[in-house]
């Protein structure tokens, strides 16, 4: 009977320090970034608007996305008069951008159920960014790198997008709030990811187009090709980027359209300039012929502006054929976007 008594002490003193532990452990995660971060992944399949509000910075998150993506594209490099006047109507669209963005949040929290379609708002570049994120594909895989530093923190959020199969890292800034509990304030590495995604974007359009890449080759293809930066006085100073390819046309049937795209990379294979050509034919079957394309830069536009500074001994194109119509009605075309369903 002693030795029942003492097992059973020594099994219900485990117990109580179990519980104590799980208490603690549970207690002290509940004010961890991940637990409010999970706080706020449960909030949108509870409709819990007001948790997921408590959770997270919507003015400044938006804010610091719309100052990170938006407005860099809207103002001029070492334009000091330009910048300034632009600043109250960017100030303007940022507002309308952050209003936007948090009645659409909202919209996906309260009501987003299974197969329904949210509408995307109506403000231009609110929905620009949801196309650019490709927000309806991407879902988290798990947290991974917590770094607590006082009353803010930084966290690696490991999230994975299904039309791409491929994981990518978003890195976000989160503050204490006086319960104990954390806040999301902003995506930290917003530009970096956008690059990684687009990056993939472009990896996983080459593979879907490498099949019809090749079959587009056997008909037509570029054989050589120059280009020059030129400055004009015409009717003005300006500049132009020009390109010249040779086409062979290898098809035994009849090419009558084909559509073309070029590209000028920069440092990190990131296009910098991009431009389509059209050329309608018919064409003489098995010959090559040359073509010469001119378009004006820009210097308001950083794309633009870029080239005419470059050195075009730093630059390389990339040349693609993007489809090509025969004469017997057939047509071979390449995908230009991903869709959702890929």
């Amino acid at each position: 009977m002693k030795n029942r008594w003492k097992y059973f002490t020594a099994l219900l003193l485990v117990l109580i320090i179990s519980a104590g532990v799980y208490f603690f452990f549970s207690t002290n995660n509940k004010k961890s970034p991940t637990y409010s971060l999970m706080l706020l992944q449960t909030s949108i399949t509870s409709h819990d608007w007001d948790t997921f509000q408590k959770h997270i910075d919507m003015s400044t998150f938006y804010g610091s996305v719309f100052d990170s993506v938006i407005a860099p594209t809207m103002r001029q490099p070492s334009d000091a008069f330009a910048n300034q006047f632009l600043d109250g109507i960017v100030q303007n669209i940022s507002t309308t951008f952050v209003t936007s963005m948090t009645a659409y949040t909202k919209e996906i929290v309260t009501n987003s159920t299974p197969g329904k379609t949210i509408a995307l708002p109506e403000q231009i570049f609110a929905r620009k960014f949801i196309g650019i994120v490709d927000l309806n594909n991407i879902s988290t895989k798990n947290i991974g790198n917590v770094k607590i530093n006082g009353d803010s923190a930084t966290v690696d959020i490991n999230v994975t997008n299904k039309t791409l199969n491929k994981d990518l890292l978003i890195q976000v800034s989160m503050k204490q709030l006086k319960d104990g509990t954390w806040q999301l304030v902003k995506i930290v590495n917003i530009p970096e990811f956008l690059l990684a995604l687009k990056k993939a974007q472009a990896e996983k359009l080459v593979e879907l187009n490498k099949p019809l890449s090749k079959e587009i080759a056997k008909e037509i293809s570029i054989s050589k090709s120059e280009f020059d930066i030129k400055t004009r006085n015409t009717m003005g100073l300006s500049t132009a980027f020009i390109y010249k390819p040779t086409i062979t046309f290898k098809s035994t049937d009849k090419i009558i359209e084909f559509l073309g795209q070029v590209q000028v990379l920069g440092k990190d294979d990131s296009a910098i300039f991009t431009q389509k050509y059209i050329v309608r034919g018919p064409f003489p079957i098995g010959e090559k012929q040359g073509y010469s394309f001119s378009w004006t830069l820009n210097p308001f536009i950083p794309g633009d502006k870029v080239l005419i500074e470059a050195n075009t001994g730093s630059l390389r194109l990339r040349e693609t054929i993007l489809s090509v119509e025969f004469e017997n009605g057939k047509r071979l075309q390449l995908l230009e976007q991903l869709s959702s369903t890929n």
